[in-house]
């Protein structure tokens, strides 16, 4: 399978999702785009990774080397595969000034023919199909799955269309009427698309790529409040009530937000300011 994600996802300093991504897939290669790449469908600038993998056939508790980052030559700090295959990337990796400073990017070759590049390192890309044995099942089948790093304690997410419960170190999967199951998926696309636009605003990326998601927002919410109602509605309230992010007492979705500096407090104000989504502002002491 393909994975299109941002360069955050490979470059990040916390490797904790590209070890959940590790222990449930080999990664077979990845390839790295010019930050014009996507331009003309996000109408924004953005460096973009494609990581093919191969899903395997039970979890495994493993760290590859790709999971960690590496310094080239050049002095780049970025992911282990990248360093280790610099043909895969179909640019050149550059430092330029972003909003909050000096930040890497990958520029696109002068006078480069972008296919010609794909396809060349398309072809460094090997994969191959295994056989695997089915284990005999259990009388009482496990059906929970490891926690994911990036999901919170007692939340609800979704994983392969199938929503799950996270309760600790595993993911249980939750069984509920259709409606109930619709209700769910969308709360959590509420939810989750507000934790983005915050991490958006508070790391300093481009303005058109917050207000973009400012718009995706405002979509999820109306589409969900003319579907099933006011997300306070006590079918809302029984659906969702379990999720850590919901707030018994004032029946609301709470997002938690921990700017380090001024700046950030600032924009997490202007957004609350300028949002057509209602929010309260609770500062709990430190």
């Amino acid at each position: 399978m393909a994975l299109v994600t941002s360069k955050g996802t490979m470059d990040k300093t916390n490797s904790s999702v590209r070890k959940y991504i590790a222990q449930r897939a080999d990664l077979l290669g990845a390839i790295r785009f010019p930050n014009n790449t996507f331009k003309d469908n996000a109408g924004t600038e953005v460096v973009s990774d494609i990581l093919f993998l191969q899903k395997r056939d039970r979890l495994i508790d493993i760290e590859p080397d790709w999971v960690q980052l590496r310094t080239n030559d050049d002095g780049f700090t970025m992911n282990a595969y990248f360093v280790q295959h610099p043909e895969m990337i179909l640019g050149e990796m550059k430092m330029v000034s972003g909003r909050f400073g000096e930040e890497a990017t990958c520029l696109p070759f002068e006078n480069a023919d972008l296919s010609e590049l794909l396809s060349e390192a398309v072809a460094n890309i090997h994969g191959e199909v295994r056989d695997y044995e089915v284990e005999d099942e259990l009388e009482e089948e496990d059906r929970s799955i490891p926690a994911n790093p990036e999901v919170r304690n007692f939340s609800y997410t979704v994983v392969e269309d199938n929503i799950y419960f996270r309760e600790n170190s595993r993911m249980n999967p939750v069984e509920v009427s259709a409606t109930a199951e619709n209700r769910i998926k969308g709360l959590i696309a509420v939810r989750d698309c507000v934790r983005n636009l915050i991490e958006l605003q508070t790391e300093g990326y481009p303005d058109e790529d917050i207000r973009a998601e400012q718009i995706r927002l405002n979509t999820l919410y109306d589409n969900y409040t003319k579907k099933y109602g006011l997300i306070n509605s006590r079918a809302n309230i029984s659906a969702f009530s379990d999720d850590s992010s919901f707030d018994w007492n004032a029946k609301t979705i709470s997002i938690t937000a921990y700017p380090e500096t001024k700046a950030e407090s600032r924009l997490i104000n202007d957004y609350i300011a300028g949002s057509s989504t209602k929010f309260k502002r609770v500062v709990q002491p430190t």
